[in-house]
């Protein structure tokens, strides 16, 4: 016989001393106690579902404060093209022994080696000299180091079958990712993008724009929000100053995946660190009041239909900006 006690958070011993005075001659083979306060607390900590991904580069290697950082993440971002080809594979195994190391766990990582149009450091030209670098994350067996491969739209179709084939038959997850770095894009234009990298059935999906108005900010959002719908393991963001709270608002629009700096120096324009992106979400999840239409945005109920009217417009305004003061005020100017 078993017998379930779910508690509150009340002295667990009292309650089977109770129980066992008022019927003495049945007594439990098992007893299992179920904390609902626990439970409660454990389903809310992260009603948004946020995922902080800490970059690591090989300057960040260096810094004394990197694994108390690593600790607010939930993925790493293993950027090797800051290595050269022959170190990317081996670095990224040591990093993996490290945290297992200094941290007792991992984390999921995502495996990228950027080109150098999208702000990364290998040649535009070689892309395609990748797949052999990339065919050697699928082998899972032992010593694995990644759980994500980030490849690039424009590029994917580039890629051998025989290597998409090994792909689709592994257990790496795909991302796959678009960056443009000189202008955002018209709601149409999103549309049509968004739709062709849905269209490859990735895992997940990396969208890094640079939008140059409020407009563009307001597309790119009700984007996320959409995409969010369909493909729970995205990112979506503008980069810079004017894009910044695109940053910590996407998560709350179920494009969970969001960036930050480990330490050092940050790899793309716009970035908070981990620590301050943890401090937010950590902030918001105990705000007693959410900004007008936030939950009807969060729903979708404000952006289900067209994203350019009025309404939605209005949705998205209030929240921008809530979302903004919020921000500075748990953070600071930044």
């Amino acid at each position: 016989m078993i017998e379930v006690f779910l508690t509150g958070g009340i002295d667990s011993e009292k309650i089977v001393d109770q129980r066992l005075r008022i019927n003495p001659i049945i007594r439990p083979k098992r007893i299992t106690f179920l904390n609902l306060k626990a439970i409660v607390v454990e389903s809310t900590k992260n009603r948004f579902g946020a995922r902080i991904i800490g970059i690591v580069t090989k300057d960040v290697l260096a810094h004394a404060e990197l694994w108390s950082n690593i600790s607010f993440c939930d993925f790493i971002e293993f950027r090797a093209d800051f290595w050269e080809s022959a170190e990317m594979i081996p670095a990224a195994k040591s990093f993996r022994a490290d945290c297992i190391k200094n941290l007792g766990r991992i984390f999921p990582t995502i495996f990228t080696i950027r080109l150098k149009r999208d702000g990364g450091f290998w040649p535009d030209n070689l892309a395609l000299d990748r797949e052999v670098i990339y065919i050697q994350t699928l082998d899972q067996r032992e010593n694995a180091f990644c759980e994500w491969l980030d490849l690039e739209y424009e590029e994917y179709s580039r890629l051998s079958e025989d290597f998409k084939k090994q792909l689709r038959a592994s257990k790496v997850k795909t991302l796959i990712s678009h960056h443009q770095f000189n202008s955002g894009y018209s709601s149409e234009a999103l549309n049509d993008l968004s739709e062709k990298m849905l269209a490859l059935r990735s895992n997940g999906i990396k969208l890094a724009l640079n939008c140059k108005s409020e407009k563009e900010i307001f597309d790119l959002m009700a984007l996320a929000a959409r995409l969010g719908q369909r493909n729970g393991d995205s990112a979506v963001l503008s980069m810079g100053e004017l894009g910044q709270v695109t940053r910590v608002l996407a998560p709350l629009l179920h494009c969970p995946f969001t960036y930050g700096i480990l330490s050092g120096e940050s790899v793309a324009p716009g970035q908070f660190t981990v620590v301050d992106l943890r401090k937010f979400y950590s902030q918001i999840e105990l705000a007693s009041t959410l900004p007008e239409g936030l939950a009807s945005t969060i729903s979708f109920s404000g952006l289900q239909n067209s994203e350019n009217s009025e309404n939605s417009e209005k949705v998205l305004a209030g929240t921008l900006k809530w979302t903004q003061d919020f921000l500075h005020g748990v953070l600071g100017e930044k």
